[in-house]
């Protein structure tokens, strides 16, 4: 890993650096009589997972008429405050937004902003930095104690009804020849197996996020599904190992919900897959 000399100006930000703006911003914040708290969440808020980890925050506003103004206000003083290279917003409802910024040194400021009335705890670390209402904690705990986990059997029903669907799709894209079609559906057989490893598992699987946890097994047999090179014969020999994984995920799963594992939609698309390698 390349490090800045000494007395050289970092190219990525520092934990120092990091901390400071995350400071200087909870201080400003708390010069805005509108907002009545704020809450450091993810690994921030336990002092940051390690020096690349970004900083999230939400932004609890006492009325839900102020959360549209206090988003643009504040879009505008974080602008002034550091040196923006990026941003992108989210606008989930009137009264709830997230809003991303790039800072400099490649710095991410995560901010979602929503009003008391519709605080929930959406993950399960967080501190509250500040708080006017004497409220948000005993919100954030009593929702997160209600907090519903993942319908295990909702999903795998989706899961195993829909994955034929893009198993087919790649398959027929690489005997077309059209190998950028069949990687994207390839990919999407690839999460479909990360997803259903993540259930059987109980990890959170989201965008990825702590597939690196998954057991070293099932981690090995899904590498056979990245293919050497973008070609047809290449593409079908990943697209049978990305089914395999799903399908050696899936019957744990089912054995565990009690229900019949999908042992006879696996061997027709295997029956497809072989007969077309």
């Amino acid at each position: 890993m390349t490090t800045a000399s000494e007395g050289q100006t970092p190219l990525f930000f520092t934990p120092e650096q990091r901390q400071a703006a995350l400071d200087g911003l909870l201080a400003e914040l708390q010069t805005d009589p509108r907002i009545a708290g704020a809450i450091v969440v993810g690994s921030a808020s336990e002092g940051f997972g390690d020096a690349y980890s970004d900083i999230d925050l939400d932004v609890v506003m006492h009325r839900a008429e102020d959360v549209a103004p206090v988003v643009a206000d504040w879009t505008a003083r974080i602008r002034a405050m550091f040196d923006v290279w990026g941003q992108f917003s989210v606008d989930y409802a009137p009264d709830s937004f997230l809003r991303g910024f790039l800072l400099e040194r490649y710095l991410e400021l995560d901010i979602g902003f929503i009003h008391l009335g519709n605080l929930q705890a959406g993950k399960p670390r967080w501190r509250v930095a500040f708080d006017r209402s004497g409220q948000i904690e005993g919100i954030q705990q009593r929702t997160w104690a209600a907090h519903q986990g993942p319908d295990v059997r909702a999903e795998y029903a989706h899961a195993v009804g829909s994955i034929w669907h893009y198993v087919l799709h790649v398959a027929v894209a690489a005997r077309r020849g059209q190998v950028w079609r069949a990687l994207t559906d390839l990919d999407t057989v690839r999460q479909r197996a990360i997803a259903m490893a993540g259930l059987r598992h109980e990890v959170n699987v989201k965008r990825a996020r702590y597939a690196d946890e998954l057991p070293a097994a099932f981690r090995a047999a899904l590498e056979k599904s990245l293919p050497a090179k973008a070609t047809p014969d290449a593409i079908m020999d990943a697209l049978r190992a990305a089914t395999a994984c799903f399908f050696d995920e899936a019957r744990p799963v089912a054995q565990t919900l009690g229900v019949e594992p999908p042992d006879a939609l696996a061997d027709r698309l295997f029956a497809l897959l072989d007969a077309w390698r």
